[in-house]
């Protein structure tokens, strides 16, 4: 069959016009607190912003807790705190993630349970603090005082990363030089429950160490995950390795247990925390060791915070002619690093 020129350009035509009309927009509709009715199409929620594309205007962003209720005809992905406990049968699950299409108003799912909508789990936290500093014990004098921490989660995975350097001059001489770091990893096989490991590096100069590195497994679980109260604990075994100027270099076998806390207050405002970790050594002199940080960072303006801190650094067995508790009082400044 021969088709004439102006045959083909009707078919060409009307098969544009057919691809031009617009197909199912998967229509959304969010309810908000004052009655306020929107539709559009749902693309994403993080740190407390729904961001919804209508037709007539645009991507807008609308605060989260502006929000009663969110019902769309595309399925959503929801990221949940890892505390949530929901009903059975309530979307499909992956871990602390679920695929649903309604969520708040007397609804399975809580708005506040929340904590992202189709985003991938790519969040990170931490700060960078500098301060000043008076210390009891082995070394009494001012000093300064850097640290920082982070943490990185992507889908079942976190890391962490923290570390503190502290030195002081008197006379002209070091009278304090000492420096932290740990880098940790959890792999979530539940939506609360974790195992992974860890690597401390310590050195202290007034202690005579020139570096105790301890290295781990970890077996953890997140008492609280929420968006302002977090607490995990973990424990597992250990090794490890000291070298002090005054004896030769150890490796000894080790349990370990530690504890993370943070209370955020009045939004975020005030920031209430407490970081332990504790060493049972099995060996050289079955020496018990704790390291805790606990304080307060409140918020001054955007990012900056002034920071209140005491730390206590123990060990039952020290070399000898040192003590057995070290203590810092800190007051500094830090900037949060955050999305």
């Amino acid at each position: 069959m021969r088709y004439s020129i102006t045959t083909v350009f009707i078919l060409s035509l009307f098969t544009a016009c057919l691809l031009a009309i617009p197909g199912p927009a998967h229509a959304a509709v969010v309810v908000l607190k004052n009655g306020d009715r929107i539709t559009g199409r749902i693309v994403k929620m993080e740190n407390k912003r729904l961001e919804i594309d209508m037709p007539s205007a645009g991507i807008i962003r609308i605060k989260w807790e502006d929000v009663q209720s969110v019902t769309t005809e595309r399925p959503m992905s929801v990221m949940l705190y890892g505390e949530v406990d929901l009903p059975e049968g309530t979307g499909d699950r992956q871990l602390h993630r679920l695929t649903v299409r309604s969520l708040g108003e007397d609804r399975a799912i809580r708005l506040e349970d929340v904590r992202a909508i189709n985003f991938a789990e790519n969040d990170y936290r931490g700060y960078l603090s500098l301060g000043g500093n008076q210390s009891f014990g082995n070394t009494e004098t001012q000093a300064l005082n850097v640290s920082g921490t982070l943490t990185y989660r992507i889908d079942g995975h976190r890391f962490l990363l923290d570390g503190k350097y502290n030195r002081a001059e008197a006379g002209g001489e070091n009278t304090a030089n000492n420096a932290a770091l740990t880098i940790k990893y959890d792999y979530f096989v539940a939506r609360r429950f974790y195992v992974g490991g860890f690597n401390l590096a310590e050195t202290d100069q007034f202690q005579n160490l020139r570096l105790r590195n301890t290295s781990g497994l970890l077996m953890g679980y997140d008492l609280l995950d929420r968006e302002h109260h977090n607490l995990t604990v973990a424990a597992g075994p250990a090794a490890v390795y000291q070298d002090f100027t005054t004896d030769p270099s150890t490796v000894t076998p080790s349990a370990t247990w530690l504890l993370r806390y943070e209370f955020m207050m009045r939004g975020d405002d005030v920031i209430v925390f407490h970081k332990q970790q504790g060493f049972q050594d099995l060996g050289h002199g079955s020496a018990i060791r704790l390291n805790a940080d606990q304080g307060l960072r409140i918020k001054l303006i955007g990012n900056w915070r002034v920071n209140f801190e005491y730390d206590i650094r123990y060990n039952s067995v020290p070399d000898i002619g040192r003590k057995k508790t070290d203590t810092t009082m800190i007051l500094g400044f830090s900037y949060d690093i955050k999305p």
